[in-house]
């Protein structure tokens, strides 16, 4: 070990450079420590310099693994965070948008703390696209740490009430929201943001499922139709079926929390119509878990809108799992449905139920008795048969056993 410490001191910057290169894809800290140490020796500032610059000499960011990537990132900011203080707008520049680079996704919350401490907004935005770069191979924890840090420093900017802080001439909210925050505001909270006195409508695309969610949950939002319309044309437009499930999550959460239980009939047809529209072909690639999810757990607040529009949407060439998940889903809101929807649902059941009948038998695999199979294909909506109707779909069905 000594010997090969020794051999490195031999080494100038540009040539440790080529050889951390050579182990890029290495784990090996012993041999990335002896490294940092040698950079160590005598002019630190310009031996990390002339080693970072040789890093990307060719172009390519090296794919470092994150243990050697952090090291390189740890070892570089002790070194270069003593001279911040004394950084131009043209040194902020340099260092994080080409010197460093090839480790600023290691770049952690804490270092953005101590760079940012005493930063004004014009080199603080430079600092942010830099780390924006970064982003697609930053840590989960890193990105919201980042989050947090960001807002910790534009809150302490906002000098005046009511004035945004780093707001630059007449830039729009969206703008800023991009030149403050970067791809990192996904990570906050709305009400995070809303401190900002940002308006809702023009940063409406740039919130996240679950910020969307969080918005239309803010007193008096939910009431207000055209604010609603708007969130769910926008999720419908930018969004996939995990997005939109990130938002029912976030959604179903903060209305149990704010003891939620019925929504304005208006908004609630808005939101199930939209809902369902964007969903469409989308269903028939879910499975019987799926199918769960969204109607017992996302959208139940929302199944009171129901109507035949509803079940028009509802591929039929689901498995008989999934289409007892979207019976179990409607029988939980029984209570909350008027005769004429109660109807519709029994409607849907005879059509699917109708068309899944083999020789006389539909949707029996997992069913044991004939009251079972009532319950899980019918539900309560059942009251709507007739006899005939269940010896149709099921040729041996014995009223006598279930009557008893």
């Amino acid at each position: 070990m000594t010997h090969q410490a020794d051999s490195l001191s031999a080494l100038t910057p540009t040539q440790l450079a080529q050889l951390t290169l050579s182990l890029a894809a290495s784990n090996d800290t012993d041999q990335i420590d002896m490294v940092l140490e040698r950079l160590e020796e005598g002019n630190a500032l310009e031996n990390v310099d002339e080693f970072l610059t040789q890093l990307a000499a060719n172009g390519e960011v090296p794919d470092f693994q994150p243990v050697v990537r952090d090291r390189l990132m740890n070892s570089t900011f002790n070194i270069i965070s003593p001279h911040f203080p004394h950084f131009t707008r043209t040194d902020w520049l340099l260092w994080f948008h080409v010197k460093l680079v090839p480790i600023l996704p290691s770049f952690s919350p804490t270092m953005l703390q101590n760079a940012t401490s005493r930063l004004n907004c014009t080199n603080y935005h430079v600092v942010v696209s830099g780390l924006a770069r970064a982003f697609p191979a930053m840590s989960m924890h890193t990105r919201q740490g980042t989050a947090a840090v960001m807002v910790g420093y534009l809150r302490s900017s906002t000098s005046v009430i009511n004035q945004t802080a780093c707001r630059q001439g007449n830039q729009s909210d969206s703008e800023w929201l991009g030149a403050n925050f970067g791809p990192f505001s996904q990570y906050t909270t709305y009400s995070e943001l809303k401190v900002f006195n940002l308006s809702v409508v023009t940063i409406l695309a740039s919130l996240s499922s679950r910020q969307k969610a969080e918005l239309l949950l803010e007193p008096n939002n939910l009431s207000n139709e055209t604010l609603v319309r708007l969130t769910f044309t926008e999720l419908s437009v930018s969004s996939g079926v995990e997005e939109l499930g990130s938002f029912f999550e976030k959604f179903v959460s903060g209305a149990a929390e704010q003891n939620l239980t019925t929504i304005d009939p208006s908004v609630r047809n808005t939101i199930l119509n939209l809902t369902l529209m964007t969903l469409g072909s989308k269903l028939s690639m879910l499975n019987a878990e799926g199918f769960k999810l969204w109607f017992q757990v996302y959208l139940p607040l929302f199944l009171p809108s129901i109507d035949t529009s509803t079940f028009e949407i509802i591929p039929r060439n689901i498995s008989c799992d999934s289409y007892q998940e979207i019976v179990k889903g409607c029988d939980n809101v029984f209570s909350h449905l008027s005769v004429r929807q109660t109807k519709q649902v029994f409607t849907f059941t005879m059509d699917y139920l109708g068309r899944h009948s083999c020789s006389g038998l539909s949707c029996v695999e997992s069913v044991n008795d004939d009251r079972q199979w009532l319950e899980e294909n019918f539900g309560r909506f059942r009251l709507h048969a007739s006899y005939i109707d269940f010896v149709t779909l099921k040729r041996n069905f014995n009223g006598v056993s279930v009557a008893f």
